[in-house]
């Protein structure tokens, strides 16, 4: 009868493992997710004052009723902000193409689908012999862990994404 407490008590400890591995890949996919939010934003704000800032200049520069109004001081200032911000556009866009938003995105969902795929695994405990259950539940357990491991090496930061924001 020991046997029998053990091995339920090995169940009860590889479930709750398998479903803290499960939490822990959905709380480093909603890290990533929240990163290629925050990129994505970045990049479309970046943009839109550039383009918004480009319109402006060209208004300065050709529209002679403007010019006459802000005067040449206005328009060297104009100036100034339009190379101001192509340069902030510009080190946005090197900064964000290594690791564009979709990169974060892509990675957040394969991430996060570790956790539907452990808890579609544990669903089949009581369907499935025990040892196909062993050994699907300790494969997909191996694949979530080594992409956890890939994820954390490439983006430390995601462990203490939800502390620090």
């Amino acid at each position: 009868m020991k046997t029998g407490h053990k091995q339920n008590d090995d169940d009860q400890s590889q479930t709750a493992y398998a479903l803290q591995l499960a939490a822990e890949c959905r709380q480093v996919g909603m890290a990533l997710a929240r990163k290629g939010v925050k990129t994505r934003y970045l990049v479309v704000t970046t943009r839109a004052v550039a383009a918004l800032v480009g319109i402006g200049a060209i208004l300065a520069a050709y529209v002679q009723p403007i010019r006459d109004t802000i005067g040449d001081g206005g328009v060297t200032a104009v100036t100034l902000i339009a190379a101001i911000t192509l340069i902030v556009t510009t080190i946005v866009g090197f900064l964000t193409d290594r690791y564009p938003p979709e990169r974060f995105e892509d990675y957040a969902k394969y991430v996060m689908g570790y956790e539907s795929r452990i808890k579609e695994t544990l669903s089949k405990q009581n369907i499935i012999s025990k040892s196909a259950f062993s050994a699907a539940l300790d494969e997909i357990q191996r694949l979530a862990n080594k992409n956890l491991e890939d994820t954390r090496s490439r983006w430390p930061w995601v462990d203490d994404d939800g502390k620090a924001s």
